[in-house]
């Protein structure tokens, strides 16, 4: 009977330890305000995507934001026009997503380069 709880007791535990393996990345992820998801240039692992203190500010230069990518988010972009950006608001931003940035007050075009 004795061996029966002890079989069982190491059968919970391995369980226990292979959810927490699966499972805590993602959940930490979550509570440091990130979201869990596939979002690498090739989008075959998930990873924990987490946001930048300041995305969404208006921005006027990359420098104004903690990611460095002032964005530009209207419609219609005319290069070497002015503007106002928004700094990115996730780390997964980056020139897959956007083509057009603002720098030093006027939108640019980037090449994409990852």
């Amino acid at each position: 009977m004795r061996k029966k709880y002890t079989l069982l007791i190491i059968i919970i535990i391995v369980i226990g330890i292979i959810l927490i393996t699966c499972f805590a990345p993602q959940l930490v992820c979550e509570m440091r305000g990130g979201r869990w998801h596939k979002w690498s240039f090739w989008q075959r692992f998930p990873g924990c995507d987490l946001p930048y203190s300041d995305g969404g500010k208006i921005c006027n230069d990359p420098s104004d934001c903690e990611s460095n990518l002032c964005l530009y988010t209207g419609n219609n972009p005319v290069v070497d026009a002015s503007a106002n950006g928004e700094c990115a608001k996730w780390r997964s931003t980056s020139c897959v997503n956007h083509y057009y940035f603002i720098e030093k007050g006027k939108i640019v075009k980037q090449m994409c380069v990852e």
